[in-house]
């Protein structure tokens, strides 16, 4: 396979890139041909470079908000040390009814 038809190949993977049909001759036309290849190679690593770099920049400075909002939420937020723990007893299941009829040894506890 010749190196035209390969390039033509490739290039027809990706029809937005739009290089001139090349032949690779001692000829001062098949080194213009390469000279804009070139440029044109060149030019389209430049956009997907730019258009990269925007992407990452975006993802980047929403990483560092979030970073910032949860750094500053925890700071806000108090800690709880073992002097503020309180246990919350399941009512419905650990105290019983008290109707008053009990003993007083049962209603102290009750208490």
């Amino acid at each position: 396979m010749s190196i035209d038809r390969s390039l033509q190949q490739q290039l027809s993977r990706h029809p937005s890139i739009g290089l001139p049909t090349l032949s690779l001759d001692s000829t001062s036309q098949g080194s213009r041909n390469l000279e804009v290849l070139l440029a044109t190679m060149i030019e389209e690593n430049r956009r997907r470079d730019e258009h990269r770099d925007a992407r990452m920049e975006r993802v980047l400075l929403q990483l560092s908000e979030t970073v910032t909002a949860t750094l500053a939420g925890r700071a806000a937020a108090p800690v709880l040390g073992a002097q503020n723990f309180k246990v919350m007893p399941d009512l419905t299941k650990n105290i019983q009814n008290f109707t008053g009829n009990e003993p007083v040894a049962e209603a102290r506890e009750w208490l």
